[in-house]
């Protein structure tokens, strides 16, 4: 049997799931037109259909997720042209029924839909849990707030998702599982973990262009800043997010951006401004009857009014939320709290004591709800269980009724045999057509392989890896485990930058700083207290902000140590500098060797080359890039003196900068 994941969404990626009932609908769609006879026009060719058992499948439906804006399905056909077949009919019928609903016309789905052959077991075993992915927002709403209670396995799956959606190059799926790894960890206070995995998203979100999911990073990233205390960052974060939120219109988002941006500026003691920021919010919750963050809202006002010991307002404040009949009862509990502490702060003894017992009264009713939500749970989980065994009975006899029948219309098996055929030899005459300027492109595609095989068997030095993994298992039989594990994990982050970084055109720079430190750290625990390094970075360099060619400076690094520092008797000392220039970044590679001078008589005496193939290769790609790119990429190499005598090497390396922003 053939698996496929089929999946589309809105034209525009507006949402065509409003409510509940568009849901039904497409789920009962999903049933009825699955069926090689044409789809019932009305309620009575429906029941008609289902009392005679006419009905004859054209696939088998494995899984399947809806979400606002989008579908994903798990399809097996039972006919030739099934996927096709069904797929028109679904994406038709649903289409006319939502354009009739809603009063418009055109296209309601992007495109044809996208379909994925699951060709290996590792594949079909992770797509339930990518599709069903999805909708752990519906399903589980508390969960990037604490509602996870199992980091390890929220982790597995969607690091499990992360790789299945790398295999079959989802670059929206990459967004996304991104997106909640950097909720996961921001939950459980990791913070910098949290950074990276945000970073990814808002990356990955600009190349597919997912605003909302762009504008929602923003918003995240700003929150991971305002706990790391980089308030001009979470600030900048912030306004990107609430610039695309406006531009959307989705007003309880921009709401959402304003109490963030209340937060940073409370933080910064910038009262005025935070208090605008929660009024602005405060005019959207109230036009969308938003009462609970409404309520929120004001009562952030009162914390800052609090702050500022302007405790009239604070009062007035506090008392219009207490008083308010929507408030929810833990809103209640902090209002009377905050009275209670402003008071006492004011030394209103026995005003600050009737709040208290007040919010005592408030604290016991709280207390009573628990007990009666536990006393319906187990209610609940009774009623559940007959629900459950009722629904098994209705699905067997619907199972029964449905094996029944079993006709085939082979007029329609035909047709689509001959539109097979039809379709394949179009197809035929256009890549005879094609050919002729395939092969250029191919010609071009194959030397474009060619070098960056080269590229990655330079990079992926085996004498490297071998004496590197040599290394570290020393440590592991010294039984420095914790020594051993560090270098491991150097040793696997160098290799993933390297592989994933092979095929990319622009890589971020504090990514390839991080190799490079990865890189140096591990010559160093090869050559050991012969080699030191220093890498320099200027404050005005936002090394996040900013992207560059990948892997151009490892292999200068490389012939700093490799010509310059291991030839030398004495311990050797490499310096790496990045100055940003105008457009460009400037990197300065300096090492205390020998010079090429005298590298090149050893060399001459051991009768073998000191040039290094990483070199070539490096100039290759430099003049690549050059020529197809009208990039402006070169390198000088000059000796160091030092009274008469070479003293070291140092080469400066230009390459152009690229705002990720």
């Amino acid at each position: 049997m053939d698996f496929y994941h089929v999946l589309n969404r809105g034209v525009d990626k507006r949402v065509v799931f409003q409510d509940k009932q568009d849901y039904v609908r497409f789920q009962r769609n999903l049933f009825l037109l699955n069926d090689i006879h044409d789809a019932p026009t009305n309620e009575w060719t429906i029941k008609a259909r289902l009392r005679n058992n006419k009905r004859e499948k054209i696939v088998t439906i494995h899984a399947y997720c809806l979400m606002n804006n989008h579908y994903h399905i798990l399809l097996s056909p039972l006919v030739e042209n099934g996927i096709s077949l069904f797929m028109k009919k679904v994406n038709a019928g649903y289409s006319r029924y939502f354009n009739e609903r809603n009063e418009r016309k055109g296209a309601l789905w992007q495109g044809r839909y996208k379909c994925i052959h699951i060709k290996h077991d590792n594949h079909f075993e992770y797509i339930p849990f990518y599709i069903h992915l999805n909708s752990l927002d519906i399903s589980m709403p508390k969960w990037r707030t604490g509602g996870v209670t199992n980091f390890n396995k929220a982790l597995s799956v969607l690091t499990e998702a992360e790789v299945l959606a790398k295999e079959i190059n989802d670059i929206s799926g990459l967004a996304k599982c991104q997106y909640n790894l950097g909720f996961l960890y921001y939950n459980q206070g990791k913070t910098e973990n949290a950074l990276i995995h945000f970073k990814e998203a808002i990356e990955y979100a600009q190349q597919t262009k997912d605003k909302f999911l762009l504008a929602k990073a923003y918003n995240a990233i700003s929150l991971t800043y305002i706990a790391l205390n980089q308030l001009d960052k979470a600030n900048t974060n912030s306004v990107s997010g609430l610039i695309l939120f406006r531009e959307l219109k989705q007003t309880n988002r921009m709401a959402q951006s304003y109490l963030i941006l209340s937060r940073i500026n409370n933080k910064k003691d910038e009262f005025a401004e935070a208090i605008e920021y929660l009024d602005s919010a405060i005019v959207i919750f109230d036009e969308t009857r938003n009462m609970p963050e409404m309520n929120n809202a004001k009562l952030a006002k009162v914390e800052i009014f609090f702050r500022k010991k302007d405790y009239k307002k604070a009062i007035i404040e506090a008392k219009k939320v207490e008083e308010s009949p929507d408030v929810m009862l833990e809103q209640k509990l902090y209002a009377l709290n905050l009275l209670y502490q402003i008071n006492k702060s004011m030394n209103k003894t026995s005003a600050s004591l009737d709040y208290l017992e007040e919010s005592k009264g408030i604290q016991d009713s709280l207390f009573q709800l628990e007990r009666d939500k536990m006393s319906q749970s187990v209610f609940s989980e009774v009623e559940a269980k007959n629900r459950l065994e009722t629904l098994e009975k209705e699905s067997e006899i619907s199972r029964l009724q449905l094996e029944q029948s079993k006709y085939l219309t082979w007029a329609l098996i035909g047709l689509s045999v001959l539109l097979l055929l039809v379709t394949l030899i179009s197809f035929m005459f256009y890549r005879q057509n094609k050919m002729k300027s395939e092969r250029e492109k191919i010609k071009l595609e194959q030397e474009s392989i060619q070098l960056e095989q080269k590229l990655l068997r330079t990079q992926m030095n085996p004498h490297f890896i071998a004496n590197s993994l040599a290394a570290i298992q020393g440590n592991i039989y010294k039984q420095d485990k914790e020594k051993s594990v560090t270098y491991l994990s150097k040793l696997d982050k160098l290799m993933r930058f390297i592989l994933e970084s092979s095929r990319e055109k622009e890589v971020m720079l504090e990514k390839e700083i991080i190799s490079l430190t990865n890189y140096l750290d591990l010559q160093k625990l090869l050559l050991e207290e012969k080699l030191t390094y220093q890498i320099n970075i200027p404050k005005d360099l936002n090394v996040d902000e900013y992207k560059i060619p990948p892997m151009l400076i490892q292999p200068f690094v490389e012939n700093a140590i490799v010509h310059g520092i291991e030839l030398k008797i004495k311990p050797g000392n490499v310096l790496l500098e990045f100055k940003k220039e105008k457009e460009n970044l400037k990197v300065i590679i300096q090492d205390d060797g020998l010079g090429r001078k005298k590298v090149n008589e050893i060399y001459e005496k051991r009768k073998s080359s000191h040039l290094s193939f990483s070199t070539n290769i490096t100039n290759e790609r430099i003049e690549k890039m050059n020529t197809e790119s009208k990039e402006n990429i070169y390198s000088t190499t000059k000796d160091l003196m030092e009274n008469g005598e070479v003293c070291g090497t140092i080469v400066e390396l230009i390459l152009p900068l690229k705002s990720v922003y």
